[in-house]
């Protein structure tokens, strides 16, 4: 390439600055001149080293691509790759960079930053168009082969056989693809060398892509495209004689997809190394898991819950130190608002739910970040998705991630690469296009195509670094590290350039200088913080490099797990020496490395800060034997006859209210336990929904069996509540009616009294007073010390006027009649997602705590059967979109504490004092609706923290009449201020909420009148918690809380918050929690999680788990030892129980204890407990022996 066409299409990036912009560059660029003629910018983590220092002149280009139409060619800018190895066994890693329409190079690191371009003395010249690259020592000959990736049309990849050093010590290749067997004339991208079969050899994946474009996102029944271009990966095995066989179809490599990024690892933690293919467009991700006979199956389906739907490059590694490989995908998603409203696709939800339907998974435009969970009780992996509370969901149009520990403190923290030539995402020119599509010739359409991308601007962002803070929380460094820096880069990898034991990164660039950053991590440690080993192996056979290999390193506060291979990221590998960062460590205590044939190696005289060469030894393994988990829990809904599937109808709250983040039609079923039919045992009842029945299920002997007592099929049945409402000895039954699908004031709405005959026969009561509010909470009590129990139902949502506030209800019983006794104070407290009676000032009296969206914690005091705000109570500002509350005395000094449910913080929302979610509702367009505007805060391209609208134009569009016309295209929308939105004139009669605190929290009792809040840990902040279980699970006489969640109904733009598993929490008996990893407690819940219960059949504890659209799940707590079951009597309130080691605890009995869930109403009578006294609603105590 000559320097004039290089200048003149770098000049090109310019063009697009108008004269002020380069008037404010030229300034910019003189001061940074002037910086830098004093400052050398070592001070910084990364120092850029420039072409002109380190003599890499390389700069991957494509020529002619303005006379195509880049959506049917958009291989012409999918970019390329970078590789390093050492590939002339210098001690130094060497460089190789894919070239597009220019020729690939390969550079030999001459030490000291410097490089030399041996490309045309290596053999390596070459006009192909290269993509991905990688390496392997194939035949065991101690050098290192390459093999590249190309996309021409029926072009051969290239295999270059390394042949040994020349005199002046250049490594000599020669191309032998066809003699191997393995130049594969499809589309390629990337692949990687790896030995799936264990037989010492190294065998070879071709990920597979292709150059047309019209069936990308069409949908197909298999999930994965299917078209007369084969865009299946290719499996070749290694024959050991030089050759190798294509046996992708008997090894089950046969699926489909538009892939970009290949990884290899042990997703499972079985020693065999499985597949990770991230496909764009439609096609979902595969996740090939080895069978270890040779072949595979995709997984991804059983062991994800959603994937990114635009798949670029992965990369797994273990971020969190548990020893499970998690999985980091990108996307395109931008970070500043005014770009996401230009490129956010309106809303369309039956697109979304048919692709589900037919099989594929739900797929979202965000980067995911996959946490591996462990194996579940059947041995399926787990993954929980935490992209968004990490903070790494959206950095633009990105490429290549990779995990490395860049700073040496013993995390792994993640580089990211982004950038494109041309926004053809832009919708103001994606549905400028669609204007034209059936006007005049196709051939006419396709210049004015091309002539529009050729006008949109290049996508010139800076490449991201996270570092990794512990905790799931990755911090944004980029600037002050020094990489921020525009550029459109691609593929990336990390080496340690100069040996001084921290990684540098090198960065394949389009039409730029390629981006060598040296670290200074090492030089600017002064206090000797940034220690490290690095690992060199050696392993039989003719995988002399143990690609593979998993290696443990152990050290005092962590284990830090590695697994040996090449590709990662983005059409791009890493070298053979494995890295590992330590902090202030100066000792380390052992290194375990688990060989590919499963011998296990342990290192333990360690020098740090040096590199650690370990040869394979075959060591006499003693015989390891494995012994099933002891799970806490045990799933035994099939054995108990309670398999069944909750169902919701197909309506879709969006249509009407395009404005909402969630729908409010599917927030069920509620669930209740108690003896519904005299025998003594314990029953449980399930809400239904609009169109599917109430169901109960009655215990038997050692089974439940279900029936339909109750056909009121036109409600959504939501809290649900056993209570005696006539004081004739059994249990009657309160339903609440809810959801959304009907208009304002329906009598769909009216909640219903069953009276029980005392056998389990409901009849309707029509004694009830008119209720229009679509509920949710209804919880009992005897607030009023009157000898019966009396009812608060928490009104949860008005359709049409969200989010003005429902009217909710005290409904005092006066002679088995449930009348309207609501004070003012109740009637309208807000959203009410949950409620609890409690005596939270010890006062005797019980008091009441409201939860709800847009509310705060809400505590009302009862003064004799008189309420009051109960305020300066430590909780103010802590307004939220919380769910759910449950009570119990977690520190035993004799009141209660509280754990509360929130939206948790897994979404694209942030929510403090100074920086609230805010929401606009007023009717804008005088239609007699309400339209509510969310709105949130961000930073703007100038760096400043703004209020913004949430929503995309599409969705105001359809909410506002009017809106068309104010903001008549995109660009208009996306730079508009909030007060070009929403002028104030128009927010000035508004409801105005705010929302300043969205992590689930637990509420300590101080005793003294206040409350103390504080955080849960991250694995509750992962999805919305709903239903909470508080009682002492483990049988350690403290109290546990077992915390269930997700929701599965938000807009799908956002996605789904599917990430939780359930939370087991530990507590010491001194307010402390621990968090139980799923594979130790054995709770792996999945499903839109809502309400939860305990039910005691025989000598077991059951635990119920409701699920909204999903199944009802059963499990037993294993190895529980019985104590004796005391049935409370109706009133009792509360009992103070003394245990054998001198502790006291207050525990209170609930009718109703968190969202949509009551236990049964009984107390078990343990070992460990010494005294037990049982107090009722008017303060009659009785002693249990």
């Amino acid at each position: 390439m000559s320097n004039e066409i290089y200048k003149k299409q770098k000049i090109s990036w310019v063009n697009w600055l108008d004269n002020e912009e380069i008037i404010k560059a030229v300034f910019f660029l003189l001061v940074l001149i002037s910086i830098s003629s004093c400052n050398n910018n070592t001070d910084k983590q990364f120092e850029l080293i420039g072409p002109k220092d380190s003599n890499i002149d390389f700069v991957n280009m494509v020529f002619g691509e303005e006379e195509l139409d880049i959506m049917e060619n958009s291989f012409y800018h999918s970019g390329a790759g970078v590789m390093v190895a050492d590939f002339d066994n210098d001690g130094l890693e060497d460089i190789f960079f894919s070239g597009n329409q220019v020729p690939s190079k390969l550079y030999k690191n001459l030490g000291n930053f410097k490089f030399q371009d041996i490309t045309k003395e290596s053999g390596l010249l070459s006009d192909s168009w290269a993509t991905g690259a990688t390496f392997a020592d194939i035949n065991g000959d101690g050098f290192k082969d390459i093999y590249i990736c190309t996309v021409g049309k029926g072009e051969p990849n290239l295999f270059y056989e390394h042949q040994g050093l020349n005199k002046e010590g250049i490594p000599i290749f020669k191309e032998k693809a066809a003699l191997y067997g393995i130049g594969v004339t499809n589309v390629s991208t990337q692949a990687a060398f790896f030995d799936y079969d264990k037989d010492d050899d190294l065998d070879l994946i071709v990920a597979v892509n292709s150059q047309i474009m019209n069936y990308r996102n069409q949908i197909y029944l298999d999930t994965t495209v299917t078209t007369s271009q084969k865009t299946q990966e290719f499996l070749f095995k290694n024959n050991a004689d030089g050759s190798f066989s294509n046996v992708s179809k008997e090894a089950g490599i046969t699926k489909e997809g538009s892939s970009l990024g290949i990884a290899i690892n042990d997703l499972n933690n079985d020693g065999w190394p499985d597949i990770y293919i991230a496909n764009d467009f439609l096609s979902n991700d595969l996740m090939y898991i080895n069978n270890q006979d040779g072949t595979f199956t995709n997984k991804a389906k059983e062991y994800l819950r959603h994937t990114t739907f635009h798949g670029m490059g992965v990369d797994i590694a273990d971020i969190n130190s548990d020893g499970l490989m998690d999985i980091t995908v990108l996307d395109m998603l931008p970070s500043l608002d005014e770009r996401k409203k230009r490129m956010q696709m309106p809303i369309n939800y039956d697109l979304y739910e048919e692709r589900v339907k037919v099989g594929y998974l739900p797929q979202f435009v965000r980067n995911t970040l996959q946490i591996n969970r462990g194996k579940n009780t059947q041995g399926t992996q787990s993954f929980s998705e935490i992209g968004c509370m990490s903070g790494i969901y959206a950095t633009d149009w990105s490429w290549a991630p990779l995990w490395a520990d860049y700073n040496n403190d013993g995390n792994r923290d993640l580089y990211i690469t982004n950038g494109y030539p041309k926004d053809i995402n832009d919708l103001d020119h994606v549905f400028g296009l669609d204007a034209h599509i059936n006007i005049g010739t196709s051939e006419a359409y396709k210049a004015l195509k091309i002539k529009a991308q050729n006008a949109t601007k290049p996508v010139l962002e800076s490449n991201y670094l996270y570092q990794n803070l512990g905790n799931m929380e990755m911090l944004d460094i980029s600037k002050e590290a020094g990489v921020k820096k525009p550029s459109i880069s691609y593929g990336v990898a990390f080496a340690d350039f100069d040996n001084d034991g921290d990684l540098e990164l090198v960065t394949n660039n389009f039409k730029e200088d390629a981006l060598l950053y040296k670290n200074n991590s090492i030089q600017n440690d002064k206090i000797h913080k940034a220690n490290y080993i690095k690992v060199k192996l050696k392993y039989k056979g003719k995988n002399k490099e143990g690609l593979g290999t998993t290696l443990k390193l152990h050290t005092k506060n962590k284990i830090q797990t590695y697994f040996h291979s090449y590709v990662r990221g983005y059409m791009s590998s890493m070298g053979e020496i494995i890295h590992f960062g330590l902090g202030a460590l100066k000792t380390v205590d052992s290194l375990e490395i688990l060989w590919p044939d499963n011998q296990s190696q342990m290192v333990y005289t360690i020098d740090i800060n040096k590199v650690l060469d370990i040869t394979y030894k075959k060591v006499d393994n003693k015989e390891v034997k494995v012994t099933a988990n002891n799970y806490l829990f045990k799933n035994n809904t099939d054995t108990l006859g309670l398999r069944y599937m909750h169902k919701e109808n197909r309506y879709v709250d969006f249509k009407n209210e395009p404005l909402l983040f969630k729908m409010y039609s599917k927030e069920g079923p509620g669930q209740s336990i108690g003896d519904v039919n005299g025998d003594g045992k314990d029953d449980i009842i399930l809400g239904g929904s609009i169109g599917n029945t109430t169901s109960f299920f009655i215990q038997q002997d050692n089974d439940f069996s279900r029936s339909e007592p109750i056909n009121d099929k036109e409600y959504e049945d939501m809290g649900c509540l056993l209570f005696d409402v006539d004081n004739d000895k059994d249990l009657d039954l309160y339903m609440v009616s809810g959801g959304s699908e009907y208009g304002a004031q329906s009598k769909h709405y009216q909640d219903r009294l069953y009276i029980n005959d005392g056998n389990g026969n409901f009849t309707t009561s029509h004694n009830l007073p008119k209720i229009e509010s679509s509920g949710g909470a209804v919880k009992g009590a005897d607030y009023d010390k009157d000898g019966d129990i009396d009812l608060f139902v928490g009104g949860k949502v008005k359709m049409g006027e969200y989010p003005t506030a429902p009217r909710s209800y005290l409904l005092e019983n006066k002679e088995s009649v449930l009348v309207d006794s609501t004070p003012e104070i109740l009637q309208f407290p807000g959203m009410v997602s949950d409620a609890i009676w409690t005596d939270f000032d010890n006062d005797s009296w019980v008091d009441l705590i409201l939860v709800g969206e847009w509310m705060e914690i809400s505590m009302f005091k009862n003064n004799k059967g008189k309420f009051e705000n109960y305020e300066k109570n430590g909780l103010e500002g802590t307004s939220g979109w919380w769910n759910s509350i449950a009570g119990g005395d977690f520190d035993k000094d004799g009141d209660i504490d509280y754990i509360i449910g929130n939206l948790g913080t897994n979404t694209i929302f942030e929510a403090t004092t100074t920086e609230p979610l805010r929401l606009y509702a007023g009717d804008y367009d005088k239609n007699d609706k309400i339209d509510p505007v969310l709105t949130y805060y961000n930073t703007t391209k100038e760096g400043e923290r703004k209020e913004m609208v949430f929503h995309n134009r599409d969705a105001m569009n359809d909410q506002i009449v009017g809106f068309k016309r104010r903001f008549r295209d995109y660009v208009t929308y996306s730079t508009a201020s909030f007060r070009h939105v929403l002028t104030e004139e128009e927010t000035k009669d508004a409801l105005i909420l705010d929302t300043k605190y969205l992590t689930s929290s637990f509420v300590e009792n101080l005793g003294d009148g206040t409350f103390k809040i504080k955080e849960l840990p991250w694995q509750c902040q992962v999805a919305p918690i709903n239903g909470i279980l508080i009682e002492d699970l483990n049988m350690d006489g403290n109290l546990d809380a077992l915390l269930v969640g997700n929701s599965h109904t938000i807009e799908p733009i956002h996605g789904k918050l599917d990430a939780s598993l359930g939370v087991l929490m530990l507590g010491d008996g001194k307010g402390n929690l621990s968090v139980s990893k799923p594979i130790e407690s054995g709770l792996f819940l999945d499903g839109d999680q809502k309400s939860v219960a305990s039910v005691t059949m025989n000598t077991k504890t059951i635990v119920t788990v409701g699920s909204n659209s999903g199944e009802f799940k059963a499990l037993e707590i294993n190895d529980k030892i019985p104590g004796q079951i005391i049935k409370l009597a109706p009133l009792d309130q509360y009992a103070q129980i003394s245990f054998v080691n001198g502790t006291t605890i207050k525990k209170e009995f609930y009718y109703g204890h968190s969202y949509l869930s009551q236990n049964a109403r009984q107390l078990e009578i343990t070992s460990d407990m010494s005294e037990v006294i049982i107090y009722d609603s008017k303060g009659i105590s009785r002693k249990i022996k």
